[in-house]
């Protein structure tokens, strides 16, 4: 294990960092001074030693902490196998609001959607999401947000875990399948 309160330098050496940085990396971004420290040695400690494994590289780690900005890679991304494509769902990303529907349906986003805060991690509000069925429910939002169509997908999420040329999956129950409506918003904890 890596002491954060001491150098990374005076831990090792190390053949492989496997580590699950998500609160340090966050708690940097938000201005923390010893995660700051704590980032900033580890960075210098793997930019010195390539050879050195590193799961996951921290700014491949740091995409998927923002909402915003994984969803601008995946609309980057049209992956297509032998029985079909898949593509991320249209998004909009929100810093102020209210908005107004037409401003979704420039961006081919229809009802239902769902609604996530930014931050994709080490906070409460990065698990707290909302299903919104019409457009009236828009006001009620909280801003900033990401906004993204709701895919139907049976109640089954699919998680894929990469490592190297290996590819793992994890079958979880999900959502059930929704559709537009005069129904209120629904809130639900992701977590």
């Amino acid at each position: 294990l890596i002491d954060t309160a001491r150098p990374i330098e005076s831990q090792g050496p190390f053949d492989v960092i496997l580590h699950k940085l998500t609160d340090e990396l966050c708690k940097a971004a938000d201005g923390d001074a010893a995660a700051i420290a704590f980032v900033q040695d580890i960075e210098r400690y793997m930019k010195a030693r390539p050879t050195v494994a590193v799961i996951d590289p921290l700014d491949r780690v740091r995409v998927l902490l923002d909402r915003r900005e994984t969803c601008r890679v995946m609309a980057e991304c049209e992956v297509l196998g032998n029985t079909g494509s898949a593509l991320g769902p249209p998004f909009a990303v929100l810093e102020t609001g209210p908005v107004s529907a037409s401003v979704l349906q420039e961006r081919g986003i229809s009802f239902p959607v769902i609604v996530k805060h930014p931050v994709a991690h080490s906070t409460q509000q990065a698990h707290q999401m909302h299903i919104v069925y019409n457009a009236a429910s828009l006001a009620s939002l909280a801003y900033p947000c990401v906004i993204q169509k709701f895919i139907n997908h049976g109640g089954v999420l699919l998680k894929l875990f990469v490592v190297g040329d290996d590819i793992f999956t994890e079958v979880r129950p999900s959502i059930k399948n929704q559709t537009a409506g005069p129904q209120l918003p629904v809130q639900f904890d992701s977590h």
